[in-house]
């Protein structure tokens, strides 16, 4: 990690360094200065992808983020509030130079951040990442001409949906199931209930009323006490709260290829086993095992790899897909 980036972007409480507005436009301008030479086509305008959550703060750093990346002359689409994972899809697809989501994930709504994708869709290595900490960190300011636009708004939800459809078994449907989905009040709020329903589930939904304040307050994957209650209540057959990782331990019934292996793994969770932080991930190990199994392995999504043949795979070191069924 450097100075600036952690391991998922940038983070900070705004308004305070290096979440000052001033900053932040340089952090734009430093990313068009490095991002744009990996996609260079002649003649043809640079463009990125911008999407944000539900925190109040977002708007102001996607502004300040914005005058930055304008001054590179860099064409901007605006995608709102979306998913992270949303705007990785479509950086690729709409062969974007790169992406920015300003989030931060599950900590609390006083927090932001900024991460960013290639034209891969991938997150930046250390040695990108690291380029552009040198041009903000560097002993000769950094410093450029504002040059105002418009921003061009985008609504790719339904492009998204369909791609996650196209993802699933001919004919899957979750007809005649009850399911609760917690949206944590973040940027799924909208797109999960309407995939769920979509799918035929019978739907309950909590967690999808955002008010700039209350994203993961007392619902998503670290707050399960309101799925809890409504699961029963609700007759359903499982919850989803929206993010987390897994932690898998390697033992005579596990063995670590267990966990790597299989193209398709299927987690089955319960919600008693859902922790706040990692920390609290080791003090329970250390707590119920004492020594350390031989192998940890934590999955947070599918494995993504550009190391073959520099083409992005998917699976090649871990599990292609991830599925997770909370039990309660």
């Amino acid at each position: 990690m450097g100075k600036l980036f952690g391991t998922d972007g940038i983070r900070g409480i705004p308004w305070n360094y290096p979440f000052t507005e001033e900053f932040i436009s340089r952090i734009g301008y430093a990313a068009t200065l490095v991002l744009a030479h990996y996609n260079k086509r002649p003649g043809r305008k640079p463009v990125m992808l911008i999407g944000m959550d539900t925190r109040g703060s977002g708007k102001r750093i996607k502004k300040a983020l914005v005058e930055g990346i304008w001054a590179n002359k860099f064409k901007v689409l605006d995608l709102g509030v979306t998913s992270t994972p949303a705007v990785a899809y479509l950086v690729k697809r709409e062969n974007a130079d790169f992406g920015i989501v300003i989030s931060a994930s599950h900590n609390p709504p006083e927090f932001n951040g900024i991460k960013f994708f290639c034209r891969d869709g991938l997150k930046l290595n250390e040695k990108v990442e690291a380029r552009i900490e040198a041009l903000l960190l560097g002993p000769k300011p950094l410093v450029f001409k504002p040059i105002r636009h418009a921003i061009q708004k985008k609504d790719y939800s339904a492009d998204y949906l369909a791609f996650i459809r196209s993802t699933l078994p001919p004919g899957f449907t979750l007809k005649g199931l009850k399911i609760v989905i917690d949206c944590a009040n973040g940027a799924v709020y909208k797109i999960a209930p309407k995939l769920f329903r979509e799918l035929g589930a019978d739907l309950t939904v909590l967690g999808a009323k955002p008010d700039g304040n209350n994203i993961n307050i007392d619902c998503g994957a670290l707050h399960t006490g309101a799925m809890q209650k409504a699961v029963p209540d609700a007759g359903a057959f499982c919850g989803i709260a929206e993010t987390g990782t897994l932690m898998l331990l390697s033992g005579p019934r596990t063995p670590p290829t267990v966990s790597l292996l299989p193209e398709t793994h299927i987690a089955l969770l319960p919600v008693t086993r859902i922790v706040a932080h990692m920390e609290d991930s080791w003090d329970l190990l250390r707590a119920e095992l004492g020594n350390m199994p031989r192998a940890i392995n934590f999955i947070s999504g599918p494995s993504r790899t550009a190391d073959i043949e520099q083409t992005v795979t998917l699976g090649a070191h871990g599990p292609y897909r991830v599925h997770i069924v909370l039990l309660v």
